[in-house]
């Protein structure tokens, strides 16, 4: 099940560096999950979503980035941005992987959002941080009724 680009894999300590730390590694999962899709999508919702992901989490990573330097946390290297799940989805095409992409999203996006709300908001005592992780929390809830409604045109 740990297949998913999710923040709740880690044993890193609730701290800003932390925080910071596993949301790099979040976004940097999204962005290599996301960019293949984006070509290799059958729907042209589908193509839409994965290039909005792509945007968005690189947004995201730029304003993470900076908000470490202000804070003084020297983020640890998301290592490379693995997605596991990128050699399973390597052998699916068409109807099948925009269906499987699509799921794999809403699963990830549900444990990011778990993990800011549940984790990371109630630890955060920095106010820089705290109104990072709210913009980073709204635009994962849009992630996820975006790709839920992409889920419900597939008939999935």
């Amino acid at each position: 099940m740990g297949d998913t680009a999710s923040a709740t894999g880690s044993n890193a300590p609730v701290t800003p560096a932390g925080t910071l730390t596993q949301l790099s590694t979040v976004n940097a999962a999204e962005i290599t999950m996301s960019r293949p899709a984006a070509k290799k999508a059958q729907s042209p919702a589908v193509k839409q979503i994965a290039n909005q992901l792509v945007k968005e989490h690189t947004q995201n990573q730029k304003e993470l980035e900076a908000l470490a330097r202000q804070v003084d946390v020297d983020l640890t290297p998301a290592a490379g941005g693995s997605a596991p799940d990128s050699a399973e989805m390597a052998g699916l095409t068409g109807a099948e992987f925009d269906r499987a992409f699509v799921g794999k999203q809403i699963e990830a996006h549900q444990a990011n959002i778990s993990s800011v709300q549940d984790q990371f908001l109630p630890a955060a005592q920095n106010a820089q941080v705290r109104s990072f992780l709210q913009k980073t929390l709204t635009s994962l809830q849009g992630h996820l009724t975006s790709l839920e409604k992409v889920q419900q045109q597939l008939g999935t």
